[in-house]
């Protein structure tokens, strides 16, 4: 059977709402103004988990912008070898045609 909170079960309320109720009524119950073990491991709970978040959001930002630069240098080191391409070319056909006008 659900645990009754305030008139409602458990089961009743939103996730958040549960959770808030649950931690003021443990912090309630602590004595002497030290902070009960569960409120304890709770707050290790939401700081470790916010550091896991922000660390993962930072490999996966460190991965989009390792993607983007050798993406770019890429692309330029393509468009500089069609260039070089492009003038061997054109320097092919200017010799071409200076043979035949001579």
């Amino acid at each position: 059977m659900p645990r009754k909170c305030e008139d409602m079960t458990l089961r009743q309320l939103p996730m958040n709402v549960a959770a808030q109720q649950i931690t003021a009524s443990v912090a309630r119950q602590a004595d002497s103004g030290t902070l009960s073990l569960a409120v304890r491991h709770a707050q290790r709970a939401k700081w470790e988990s916010l550091s896991l978040s922000a660390l993962i959001m930072l490999v996966v930002g460190a991965g989009i912008l390792g993607l983007w630069v050798t993406s770019r240098n890429s692309a330029y080191a393509g468009f500089a070898h069609e260039l070089i391409s492009l003038a061997q070319e054109a320097a092919g056909l200017e010799l071409l045609l200076e043979k035949k006008s001579s």
